[in-house]
């Protein structure tokens, strides 16, 4: 006999996968080839790159004597005060000196060779020598501006603190040293912060005022442009033309620089010169302003990023955007003043085009507005408003309106069948398969006639996410037996499919409406078709005897290790949750939703009421929130979802966020995890992050470690200075650690509840569904546990289990959990559960509180005087007088049968010697009670 074993399957390439087909990156529909005939660097990069070299630093974060630098920068060279001493000291010579000199030069070479390891210590070796020596002050300045250099150094090796400190102490020795001066400027640039790009924009100011050279106009060329934009930095060279003029063509570095600079304002040829001087020439001509605007967005868009997801363009670079929508502005103000309406339609379109690729729709409404105003617009022109009008619906995720706008068009039915199916993806990605089912049906007859697998490619996935099983299964039957003959990667692709898709609707008992036998052959049809995969691995389960085998036994337990394995690890390193995917090689879904394992816990606060006091205070301090996928997850678990909009502030999720949740949805039929897919696409309270945020963060590898979601959601919070919720505790530390405000959903529930949106009894189930994913440390009470108990009908759960066991976390205060106890018990005997379960449950607690005093003995034995016997007895006084509680309060409110039961627990339950007399008194008070409730059963009877 074979067993054929799904786990074993999991090691090989699984042929079951959805997402292979379903992602950004595939474009099987209206494939696109757009040639790049000019690639345009961001000017950014160029003029970095144009500083580095002028002046050997580079760019990021540090004030430090700003106030003194500036007020030096602002005195003339000429007068600046002379640092250097007249003072003689006799045991220096000039040959000493002169090798001083000799040295610092030989360092200067190491560091244009950029040697820098080489150099550091060097200057470091030269600067103890001579830095109490008043008369090396030009050697310690020399010394102290190439240590800032070298601190000034492209990211990662860089430390701008260092070099702004060191830089400063230069321009002390000698405040005339201009090199200092430039160095120091380009460091506060490098940092790019508001503060310290002011700054360096008011010293660059200052010292033109005094020194116009072309090292001082580079920075300060690169200043205005930081603070301000390219306009500005044109309009200074414009300003100052008689002066600049010589300078940049004398000056390579400027030439380079101001090259970038035109390229950023849209002037292309010869760094866009040509362009600019046709504007230049003609700068009131609304038609040549209009070409140029154009030609601005035909460049940009060769750097599109290619997705057949997407109806506006993604570009890599849309600072060309900006320049062109300058230019449309233009020529709409001037078209108006000369009286040329008929220029205005192509501008206006030009103009809302150039807003939504830039993400500002509300902006481009009115310009639109403005468009179906005009009569008798050409019938190109109109089709191109509606797919205007189309993508700003799909923004605000108004699919049904999105949808109706595109149907209704007048130039719908001219629509080709390409272009409809890939608007139906368009719909499909972003969460709209309702929509995208409608347009599919349309096009049935005809993508049977073309045998258009990839249409049922896409059918059978938003079946899946309507949750049309049946249908499902019929698309993807027909993907399979289209592809038959088909190349192999594309047969290879739609056996997977096939495979997910059954995959989706298998259940582990193989019970009813399950897929799993279809599943299971579709893995077989995809290793018999091609072999070379050894995607499957049949395993001899049962011998002859009837035993499992040896092979089979030596399988389960290496599987047993190496989980075993993988919980110590996440114990005992601090791992971010999200690791579990990858670990496991399931969904993060998946992985959080079916836990079985209470040993296996993951951190969610810290015990310490330090940490309670900073979540409360970053709640409070938060204006607006990034939430990561665990807590959103957590929050569907509690169905409170619905509740965010109460918090009243800005909530977002990065759109990669949807797409992963949408995914895993394809693969898992999870309740939850669809709870969370359908609030999101029709959500008007959170907002999607679109492309990617630019932010320095401090952790290594970021990219390579986390998936793309979470490093752009973390870069967001940052940038944005959003409070970042999460319920993975190592991840709050990581946060942290960024200088990112962090949070998770306890200071959110509670403020839920105190205003009235929750009740006690749904705040209780909330803490019992954290306790479900075996989070540490969650804080509960008596009467939380109490519903917690009651919602699993009276029994021990793992998750009850889990809430009891986080006594024995470290730190945890055990009177407090044994008077939540007494408080639990006292309200569940009175209820009318099975005596089983009230007798169940006095068992485990005595238990639990007994391991821990046991434990408090254990650690002290054999290395205990006599006082310090008395003083440990005396702590754990309180403790045993809970669990007195605990049997009083059962013996107070049991019932007859509950008691007699109970009694029969007492001896096994308070066997230790310690409770000895406790034991005597709870069998009398037992028997009393008995006695009385008899008594009183007797009198009621007769």
């Amino acid at each position: 006999m074979e067993l054929l074993s799904l786990v074993k399957i999991g090691i090989h390439k699984l042929p079951i996968n959805i997402s292979g087909w379903f992602k950004r990156e595939n474009s099987p529909v209206d494939k696109r080839h757009i040639e790049t005939t000019v690639n345009v660097g961001s000017v950014t990069q160029h003029i970095q790159q144009n500083i580095l070299i002028a002046s050997n630093n580079t760019l990021p974060d540090l004030l430090q004597k700003g106030t003194d630098s500036l007020a030096q920068l602002r005195q003339p060279s000429a007068v600046l005060p002379n640092s250097l001493s007249e003072t003689i000291v006799i045991e220096t010579t000039k040959e000493d000196k002169t090798v001083i000199n000799k040295r610092l030069d030989e360092v200067v070479a190491l560091m244009n060779l950029n040697r820098i390891d080489e150099a550091l210590p060097l200057l470091l070796t030269i600067l103890a020598e001579i830095k109490n020596k008043s008369t090396y002050i030009k050697e310690q300045t020399r010394t102290y501006n190439n240590l800032g250099v070298i601190y000034n150094q492209p990211k990662p090796s860089s430390d701008y603190d260092k070099a702004i400190e060191y830089f400063n102490l230069a321009l002390e020795k000698d405040p005339s040293f201009t090199k200092s001066k430039v160095n120091l400027i380009s460091a506060y640039l490098n940092k790019d912060t508001t503060e310290s790009i002011e700054r360096a924009h008011d010293m660059a100011r200052a010292l033109w005022s005094v020194e116009k050279t072309g090292d001082v106009l580079q920075v300060l060329l690169w200043g205005i442009y930081k603070k301000s934009n390219t306009e500005e930095v044109f309009k200074f060279l414009h300003e100052e033309k008689s002066t600049t003029s010589d300078l940049i063509e004398n000056k390579s570095g400027l030439l380079n620089m101001v090259s970038a600079f035109y390229l950023e304002a849209g002037k292309f040829e010869e760094g866009f010169v040509c362009a600019d001087k046709a504007v230049t020439l003609s700068p009131d001509e609304p038609e040549f302003l209009t070409m140029k605007a154009k030609a601005s967005m035909v460049k940009v868009q060769q750097n599109e990023i290619p997705s057949e997801f997407d109806v506006v363009p993604r570009l890599s670079d849309y600072k060309g955007i900006s320049t062109a929508l300058d230019l449309f502005y233009q020529a709409e103000k001037m078209a108006e003043m000369q009286q040329k309406t008929y220029l205005l339609p192509e501008i206006r379109y030009g103009i809302s085009m150039g807003l939504i690729w830039l993400g500002k729709y509300d902006e481009s409404k009115y310009k639109l507005k403005q468009l179906r105003a005009v009569p008798d617009l050409s019938e190109p022109l109109e089709h191109q408003i509606n797919v205007l009008d189309f993508a700003t619906h799909l923004h605000n995720r108004d699919f049904e309106t999105a949808y109706n706008t595109l149907i209704t068009s007048s130039t719908y039915s001219k629509i080709s069948y390409q272009e409809k199916r890939r608007i139906s993806r368009v719909f499909l990605l972003n969460g709209a398969p309702e929509q995208a089912k409608n347009l599919l049906d349309e096009l049935a007859v005809e993508a049977e006639q073309k045998k258009d697998v990839y249409y049922w490619f896409d059918l059978s996935t938003a079946s899946v996410l309507l949750g049309n099983h049946q249908e499902a299964i019929s698309s993807a039957s027909k993907v399979k037996e289209l592809t038959k003959g088909a190349e192999e990667e594309l047969r290879k692709t739609a056996l997977s499919h096939f495979n997910a898709v059954n995959y989706h609707y298998s259940k582990p008992d193989n019970g009813e409406n399950s897929e799993t036998d279809r599943m299971v052959q579709g893995m077989m049809d995809f290793q018999n078709e091609f072999p070379a995969e050894k995607i499957m691995t049949p395993i001899q389960a049962i011998d002859e005897s009837g035993q499992l085998t040896n092979e089979i036994k030596d399988m389960l337990t290496s599987f047993k290790d190496r989980y075993e394995n993988i919980r110590e690890v996440f114990k005992t390193t601090p791992t971010p949750v999200y690791f579990l995917e990858k670990t496991f090689h399931r969904s993060f879904a998946h992985e959080i939703t079916f836990r079985n394992d209470p040993e296996f816990t993951i951190e969610f606060n810290a015990v310490d009421p330090a940490t309670f006091d900073e979540l409360k205070n970053n709640f409070g301090q938060a204006e607006s929130f990034v939430f990561d996928y665990l807590s959103l997850l957590d929050l569907a678990k509690m169905d409170f979802l619905g509740f965010l909009d109460k918090l009243n502030k800005p909530i977002f999720i990065h759109e990669e966020l949807f797409q992963k949740i949408q995914l895993e949805l394809l693969q898992n039929e999870i309740d939850e995890l669809r709870t969370l897919w359908n609030f999101l696409r029709k959500s008007k309270t959170v907002h999607f992050i679109h492309g990617d945020t630019e932010a320095d963060i401090k952790l290594e590898r970021i990219d390579d470690v986390f998936d793309k979601w979470l490093v752009q959601s973390i870069k967001y919070a940052k940038s944005k200075k959003a409070t970042f919720v999460t319920n993975d505790f190592r991840m709050y530390i990581s946060l942290k650690f960024e200088e990112i405000t962090p949070l998770n959903i306890m200071p959110i529930l509670n403020f839920w509840l105190e205003g009235k949106f929750i009740d006690e009894k749904m705040y209780s189930r909330a803490i019992g569904d954290l306790a479900e994913r075996f989070y540490i440390f969650i804080p509960y009470s008596s009467d939380q546990l109490f519903e917690i108990v009651l919602e699993d009908k009276g029994k021990i759960t793992l998750r009850s289990y889990h809430l009891v066991q986080e006594i024995f976390l470290p730190g945890s205060n055990v009177q407090s959990f044994a008077r939540v106890f007494a408080g639990f018990i006292n309200l569940f005997w009175k209820t009318g559960s099975l005596s089983e379960d009230k007798i169940n449950w006095v068992k485990f607690l005595t238990n639990v509180i007994v391991e821990t005093i046991d434990n408090r003995f254990s650690i002290v034995k054999g290395s205990i005087n006599k006082v310090d016997y008395d003083i440990l007895c005396k702590d754990l006084e309180p403790i045993v007088i809970n669990l007195g509680v605990i049997w009083n309060m059962a013996i107070q409110n049991g019932t007859r049968d509950d008691l007699i039961a109970l009694r029969g627990i007492v001896d096994e339950a308070l066997n230790k010697e310690y409770l000895v007399r406790s034991k005597d008194i709870f069998h009398e008070k037992i028997k009393k009670s008995i006695e009385g409730l008899t008594l009183k059963k007797e009198l009621v009877e007769n």
